[in-house]
């Protein structure tokens, strides 16, 4: 996508998808780690 312009050149393309991977674990991590007491009705 860079070579196309789509994404920017300089962008470190590593720690992006570095960043975005955490981001994604983090969620999932505290999304699992929620009290299932939270979700009865």
């Amino acid at each position: 996508m860079q070579e196309k312009g789509t994404v920017s050149s300089d962008i470190d393309l590593k720690a992006s998808v570095d960043s975005f991977t955490g981001i994604l674990l983090h969620d999932m991590l505290r999304f699992t780690d929620i009290p299932t007491a939270l979700f009865v009705q």
